[in-house]
């Protein structure tokens, strides 16, 4: 089985008593910005959507609903008639109306939007942009930047186990202690290290403009 642990850089947003790890961002609008975006404009979206399907369905409806039959009338003076075809409408509600015969189906658009109103609009989302002052601050919503060392544990029958650590070690210290304590955990259980590995990065500080340090730490146990 793998033990493993490895460095963690995110943003956490708190909204509403939940806490949301936001990845792929680099600072604090951003992560607001892309819990706006998930919470607020999407989900706007998603029933914009929904509404505009079901009006588009009521409308459908309602042209299967109506009977629409043509008849041949004439109009002018003696001498100069023209024929024309009107179509004549019954509603389901048994309501008539007519119109020329090429504009049956506006006839019936008219006739949803009289009962419905206007088709809904998708509606175009607009992300603050001043995102802390104009949401994140009115609606209590916060962002913090979360750096902490991480362990999981990839099972023989390939499940993945978290472990828990308890945060105390700075950031840019390896927690040997949290490590250890783990190990002789799987040590008492007949588990044996027969293989460690590691990766490194660059570190960047008050104390170093670049310097090589471990950015993960694999652990292959047998027994």
């Amino acid at each position: 089985m793998y033990v493993q642990f490895a460095r963690e850089r995110f943003w956490e947003v708190q909204i509403d008593g939940e806490h949301i790890r936001v990845e792929g961002v680099s600072d604090r609008n951003s992560a607001l910005k892309k819990v706006y975006e998930e919470r607020i404009s999407c989900p706007l979206r998603r029933l914009a959507e929904a509404e505009m399907a079901q009006w588009d369905r009521q409308l459908a409806d309602l042209r299967a609903a109506t009977v629409s039959r043509t008849e041949t009338r004439k109009r002018g003076s003696l001498g100069s008639r023209v024929s024309y075809e009107m179509a004549i409408l019954t509603f389901p509600d048994g309501r008539t109306a007519e119109c020329a015969a090429p504009d049956v189906d506006r006839r019936i658009l008219q006739e949803m939007q009289a009962r419905s109103g206007a088709r809904p609009s998708l509606p175009v989302p607009r992300v603050p942009n001043d995102i802390v002052f104009e949401w994140a601050e009115p609606q209590g919503v916060t962002a913090v930047e979360v750096r902490r060392w991480s362990g999981w544990a990839c099972e023989p029958d390939g499940s993945i186990q978290e472990l828990a650590l308890d945060g105390s070690t700075p950031f840019q210290a390896i927690p040997f202690s949290e490590v250890t304590i783990i190990l002789n955990r799987y040590s008492a259980l007949g588990w044996s290290v027969i293989s460690v590995s590691e990766d490194k990065g660059l570190y960047a500080g008050v104390d170093a403009k670049s310097e090589a340090y471990p950015t993960r730490m694999r652990f292959l146990l047998s027994r």
